[in-house]
């Protein structure tokens, strides 16, 4: 770059009480690939802004440094005068040349220091080359990974913004771990109350499709074409068919600890997390083979019929029971019972006394 044009910015307390603009404008306008200098008291405001955006178009400027108190404030409003110029961003440099105030220096060394700071960025722009920006096809649709708060939002925000999003959590319902505490700061509101909305949201949204109770197990493919694999895992409830109503769980005789209650509280084994759960389905989690199952000869569903006893549904319990063995009370006392020898109970106190709980269903 060749056409350079430096543009200062001043005020009379920030930059013109400690600095010697005239000074500063004489030796950039010597400066080798300079082409213009001027200096603009409230350089970002409406009207200069204009008058900027002429003077790169008729000094036929190719690249351009701004100098002033704070760049990272100005960045974006210097860009908007370059896109009005049809200059290409890249083709500027912006400097800070505000003193520092309680060093003790004089009016000289802070213009002696602007002035370097100046050819600095003179320097660069000289040697820059811009390459031509290239463009690259994208498909308009994006995933998100986790479904607590943060992603709940992102997925929104991207949705309402006209794209498609697949939201991917690794739990049968979006919310995360805020939905699992009492109250939150600063106002110490229920976050059911806060976070439920937005979940309903999301389900709800025509640009969101949740993906829940699965994991990303591979993910390929180049900046705005990627391929993702996304493992689900079995729920062993057809969703397509769930309605959320509840009467799978009501005749459930298996009780479990609920990870939603951290524990302190029991559910059933199929459930959802919670009451406001999104998606409002049900899943069951398979956790292996039952010990007492899996030691049986015939794999009699042991665990089953004694919760069903636990609740005094012996009937139930014994048409169980019969699915497997035909004649549990016989072999209810002729069984060497190695389901015992299997059962957990047994480190905490006993083991369920199995045997004898089928021989009474058959009694």
């Amino acid at each position: 770059m060749e056409n350079i044009g430096i543009f200062i910015c001043y005020c009379e307390f920030e930059i013109a009480s400690s600095l010697d603009i005239e000074e500063i404008l004489n030796v950039s306008r010597k400066m080798e690939g300079v082409k213009f200098a001027g200096s603009y008291k409230d350089l970002f405001g409406s009207s200069n802004q204009r008058v900027i955006a002429e003077s790169i178009k008729k000094e036929g400027l190719d690249g351009v440094v701004v100098a002033s108190c704070s760049p990272c404030i100005h960045r974006q409003i210097v860009e908007d005068m370059l896109e009005k110029a049809e200059l290409d961003k890249r083709s500027c440099e912006i400097v800070s040349i505000k003193a520092e105030s309680g060093n003790g220096k004089e009016v000289s060394d802070f213009t002696q220091g602007a002035i370097e700071k100046l050819k600095e960025a003179v320097t660069k722009l000289r040697k820059k080359e811009l390459n031509p920006i290239s463009t690259i096809p994208m498909v308009k649709k994006a995933l998100v990974i986790g479904g607590g708060v943060s992603g709940i939002h992102a997925a929104l925000d991207i949705a309402n913004g006209g794209y498609e999003v697949f939201l991917v959590e690794r739990t049968p319902s979006i919310g995360g771990n805020m939905v699992t505490l009492s109250e939150v700061f600063p106002t110490l509101d229920c976050p059911q109350c806060i976070l439920t909305p937005k979940m309903v949201q999301c389900g709800q949204h025509p640009n969101i499709n949740i993906i829940a109770y699965s994991e990303i197990e591979e993910v390929k493919g180049q900046i705005g074409d990627f391929e993702v694999l996304v493992k689900r895992k079995g729920t062993c409830i057809d969703w397509d068919k769930c309605t959320g109503c509840g009467e799978c769980s009501n005749v459930c005789p298996v009780d479990m600890y609920s990870d939603f209650q951290r524990g302190t509280a029991p559910r059933k084994a199929i459930y959802k997390p919670f009451a406001q759960a999104v998606p409002n389905k049900f899943v069951i989690d398979k956790q292996g083979i039952p010990p007492c199952r899996d030691a049986c000869p015939i794999h009699l569903n042991a665990q089953g019929y004694v919760q069903l006893i636990a609740e005094s549904r012996f009937k139930e319990a014994l048409t169980l029971i019969r699915e497997t063995l035909p004649f549990p009370g016989i072999i209810g006392r002729i069984c060497v019972h190695p389901c015992e020898t299997h059962c957990k109970r047994e480190e905490v106190d006993q083991p369920i006394s199995i045997c004898y709980l089928k021989r009474a269903a058959a009694d």
